[in-house]
């Protein structure tokens, strides 16, 4: 069954700081990327890419998450650049009304998530 939306390639992720966290596991359709800051904060990114196509994030310092967002109905994503900030920012498709999430990795780790109804 194809995906619902184009997948960013590994090497998208790799080129940007990121690396494969101990999560990624392809075979089981889970693909998950950290990066890791001085401060002992972790990012990570882990796509679930089975029928429901899903997200999760969590920010951690050290091996203690502190944020983590779990959201459902991925449709898109993209690698985006505002006023020095880069981020990766995910699209939904939700019936009840407009999801926004955003994972900022640069220069400091900070997720948005905004849902409208």
């Amino acid at each position: 069954m194809p995906l619902p939306f184009t997948l960013q390639h590994e090497s998208e992720f790799l080129s940007r700081g990121f690396e494969l966290s101990p999560a990624h596991d392809p075979n089981e359709a889970i693909l998950s990327y950290c990066r890791r800051y001085p401060d002992d904060q972790v990012l990570t990114v882990t796509l679930s890419i089975g029928l429901e196509p899903k997200v999760h994030v969590s920010m951690s310092n050290g091996s203690v998450p502190f944020s983590v967002v779990e959201m459902e109905n991925v449709t898109d994503m993209a690698f985006q650049s505002w006023h020095g900030e880069r981020t990766l920012r995910f699209y939904f498709s939700r019936p009840e009304g407009i999801t926004d999430l955003r994972v900022h990795y640069e220069p400091e780790p900070k997720v948005y998530v905004s849902v409208l109804a």
